[in-house]
């Protein structure tokens, strides 16, 4: 077989397996020559999730009519002209790929004029080869409309997802941009409905609350730290408002979106133990540091960068989310409306911060809403067959007594550990993760949740990704005790599950809908589970609920239901310190 050079069109092809890998990339790249372009409005409209047609149409500084023509070839831009350049990008685009790709597979209608031109002009082609052009009476700026993706691939285009699939990825896409750019407003169509319409402003928190309208101002937190060479600035979520995965956490590089683990595990470890495993917070974070240090073309989508030195950005980021929640409150009173009846210091007392509840937290008193069921006897035996391969790096064997009767209750360490002890060794027992486990484990025996009716409905404000998930999955809350119904993008609330507070309605209905949105990667047995984990996560009780003595001792007795001894998520719940430990500790 003889080396040969590839015709231009085969090349181009090549070159869209990288460029275009759904329709979102599409929208991503003509949006980002948008803003090169200097625009302030940014106007998009899909249909069938852009496999059918694509519109980006901006008020930038526009196009020439031979700058149209030569933007349709290869390795064309005006980002760049030196290597110097490369090395110190301001602009999104620079390899001048995507607008020639994405025309070598898709018809495009581009029309562009630059302010000081009475007219404008059309430039139309196919397949990447152009079909005709004109001039036309348009306003400054530039519309791209790309019609039939990938229909001369057709074995690519298969590979694209349903409409609805690659109209939520669209979604997100523009979600990502519109809080990246706060200063420039966008309007969003989806098959003729809108969906977006932000003004722009001068606020990031207003965009924030925009985009995402289930949060409040209150549960966002200001971040600004500058040092060395890196700044960090933007908003990250209480603790407490903590979500099931990653996909709220938005991370921008000198405005430029990224994906990069290395940098949420930086803002997570900010968070300390605040977040409990497998919850994250909400940010949007910008990340600026000098143009010289960072690399941008590493990435096929520019979705990461390269550091010149990774940890002087590390622990800025970490840094400033730990002293951004520094001294915040983490916990606020909220009225249940139910009891407004109550006289205040009756509210006071029913909604305290767990660190701070007056009297004990009467777990015997509410033995059906909190989920305890009948108790057996406990035994070692029953927990031979769970590795604990993940556990041994504590360097402490997690054992359970050969029986509850073996116990005896010491008593208990900042609210949180209840200390037992048998004759040759002392047991420390994670209460919250120990009562998780039990409610996570009933929960799944049973299958069964019984709703209670509430007196007045509770309104949760759902974003755009929410209310198309709740579309499609919506009859699925109802298996979980949920009696809701979707009016505008407001889901009402008239009846919730009898083992849940009512003050924790709102973030168990955004957990839930989130996990239903990710079924299709995880599948539905594995989100089953995490929502199960979410209410019982919700319901148990927490650091800084006083148990009385008589609590305690239930509790280890309510134990013996237990088949693992981790937490759903996967910490474990106890821990064993045996006397051999302790006389190696002291060199006897």
């Amino acid at each position: 077989m003889r080396i040969h050079e590839l015709p231009v069109d085969i090349v181009n092809k090549i070159a869209a397996g990288e460029v275009v890998t759904g329709c979102y990339s599409v929208v991503k790249e003509l949006i980002e020559n948008a803003m090169d372009a200097g625009a302030e409005d940014i106007e998009v409209e899909i249909r069938q999730g852009g496999k059918e047609y694509i519109r980006v149409r901006d008020n930038g500084s526009g196009m020439l009519p031979d700058e149209m023509l030569v933007a349709l070839r290869p390795h064309t831009t005006s980002k760049i002209k030196s290597l110097e350049d490369l090395e110190s990008l301001h602009t999104f685009g620079f390899r001048g790929e995507a607008l020639s790709t994405i025309a070598s597979v898709s018809r495009v209608r581009m029309v562009s004029r630059v302010p000081e031109n009475d007219l404008g002009h059309q430039v139309e082609s196919s397949g990447g080869s152009l079909t005709s052009q004109s001039n036309v009476q348009c306003s400054p700026g530039t519309s791209i409309e790309v019609f039939d993706l990938l229909f001369n691939t057709p074995a690519r285009r298969k590979f694209l997802k349903s409409s609805t699939v690659e109209a939520r990825m669209v979604t997100e896409t523009l979600q990502r941009f519109m809080l990246g750019s706060p200063a420039i407003s966008f309007l969003f169509r989806r098959d003729g409905e809108p969906v977006y319409n932000v003004v722009k402003t001068e606020e990031p928190l207003e965009r924030i609350l925009s985009v995402y309208p289930d949060l409040e101002r209150d549960d966002l937190i200001p971040v600004d730290l500058s040092e060395k060479n890196v700044r960090v600035s933007g908003f990250v979520t209480l603790p407490e408002k903590f979500r099931g995965n990653r996909l709220r956490e938005n991370l921008f590089i000198n405005g430029r979106y990224v994906r990069m683990p290395i940098l949420n595990f930086a803002v997570e470890r900010g968070y300390g133990e605040s977040l409990m495993k497998g919850r994250f917070p909400s940010t949007v974070l910008f990340i600026h540091v000098d143009t010289s240090e960072i690399d941008v073309n590493v990435h096929p989508q520019k979705l990461e960068v390269k550091f010149s030195q990774n940890q002087p950005v590390l622990n800025a980021l970490q840094r400033a989310v730990r002293e951004a929640l520094r001294g915040r409150q983490s916990f606020r009173i909220t009225i249940d409306k139910d009891r407004a009846s109550q006289t205040d210091e009756e509210n006071k007392a029913e909604n305290e911060p767990p660190a701070r509840r007056q009297g004990p937290l009467k777990l015997n008193e509410s033995t059906t809403t909190r989920g305890y069921g009948t108790a057996k006897p406990l035994r070692a035996s029953d927990f031979r067959s769970i590795s604990t391969d993940r556990l041994n790096r504590f360097d402490r064997e997690m054992a359970i007594p050969e029986s509850i009767s073996d116990l005896t209750l010491v008593g208990m360490l900042n609210e949180r550990y209840v200390i037992a002890r048998t004759d040759d060794s002392l047991m420390i027992i994670d209460q919250h993760a120990a009562h998780e486990r039990i409610l996570f484990d009933q929960l799944k025996t049973s299958k069964h949740f019984p709703s209670q009716y509430l007196t007045s409905e509770i309104e949760i404000r759902l974003d755009e990704l929410e209310v198309e998930t709740f579309a499609q999955k919506g009859e699925r809350l109802e298996d979980f005790g949920f009696q809701v119904i979707l009016r505008n993008s407001s889901l009402f609330v008239k009846g919730v599950p009898q083992m849940i507070d009512v003050t924790q309605v709102s973030t168990l209905v955004h957990e839930i809908i989130e996990e239903l949105r990710l079924e299709v990667l995880e599948g539905p047995e594995k989100v089953f589970d995490n929502i199960l984990s979410s209410m019982a996560c919700r319901r148990a009780v927490k650091t800084g609920d006083k148990l009385s003595e008589e609590e305690l001792r239930e509790l280890l007795v309510r134990m013996s239901n237990i088949e693992m001894p981790v937490c759903p998520h996967g910490r474990p719940l106890i821990m064993k310190i045996g006397l051999k430990d302790l006389d190696r500790f002291f060199d006897r």
